[in-house]
């Protein structure tokens, strides 16, 4: 299990990485009243620290002073679930869009014991809001760690160069 420390130590460690000052606890539970959940443990401490981050094509939705407009956690939530087709489940948080219009969410439905999967939500899935989204990981903090690493072997490979 990768603790949000080492998260955070690997995060900082990337020249090209923007983020806020973090959010406030008030924000957070704004947040959680707004969208009618109990955000994970792990995503809160993301917030607190970073607010949002962009890195490297990676944009994660968040919340706090600074926050882009299209990364600002509750009006992409929102937008997500009542202007898209198909709309987003209430029971999905959107953290990061893949750029095609699929997003990365957090799966509410499954919250246990302070945290919950992330989920792969396709918009391009004929069954459109029957459809089961997949488990890409068990937590935001193990999610991410993909994420890191995902970038660092794409940056491997277009280091090599033809």
């Amino acid at each position: 299990m990768i603790a949000f420390e080492q998260l955070c130590h690997r995060l900082y460690g990337y020249a090209g990485l923007e983020h806020a000052r973090g959010a406030t606890d008030s924000q957070i539970v704004e947040v959680e009243r707004v969208l009618g959940v109990k955000l994970p443990d792990d995503y809160v401490l993301f917030l607190r620290e970073f607010g949002w981050i962009s890195l490297e094509g990676l944009e994660l939705y968040g919340v706090g002073d600074g926050v882009p407009a299209p990364w600002e956690l509750v009006s992409s939530t929102i937008r997500e679930r009542q202007l898209a087709e198909p709309a987003i489940p209430n029971i999905l948080i959107p953290v990061m869009n893949d750029g095609a219009g699929n997003h990365y969410c957090l799966d509410m439905s499954r919250f246990s014991g302070g945290q919950c999967p992330v989920v792969f939500w396709d918009h391009e899935d004929r069954r459109g809001t029957q459809q089961v989204p997949e488990t890409v990981a068990n937590s935001f903090v193990e999610w991410l760690w993909k994420q890191l690493d995902e970038l660092e072997t794409y940056d491997a490979d277009s280091d090599d160069g033809p």
